[in-house]
């Protein structure tokens, strides 16, 4: 019998940027005293260091995703 409601079991990443998750998010309205913007973002998660970084992109497209990843992170925990 076959159950169901879990997952299948996956392994864990263990070297830091080997696997990142990544999402665009938005648009969010953030509010001003005298404003209104729109937040559209894009998140990173390093899986293995669980490091977290958020990039702001006004006009989503595969360039400024690319560029936002690129300058994700430091040179300490980026591999080179």
């Amino acid at each position: 019998m076959e159950e169901y409601g879990h997952l299948p079991a996956k392994k864990a990443a263990t070297k830091p940027w080997s696997r990142v998750n990544v999402d665009l998010i938005g648009p969010y309205p953030v509010r001003t005293p005298t404003n209104t913007y729109e937040l559209r973002a894009m998140t990173m998660i390093d899986s293995a260091a669980g490091w977290f970084e958020i990039a702001r992109i006004i006009h989503p497209n595969s360039d400024k995703a690319q560029r936002a990843f690129d300058s994700a992170g430091s040179q300490d925990t980026v591999p080179s």
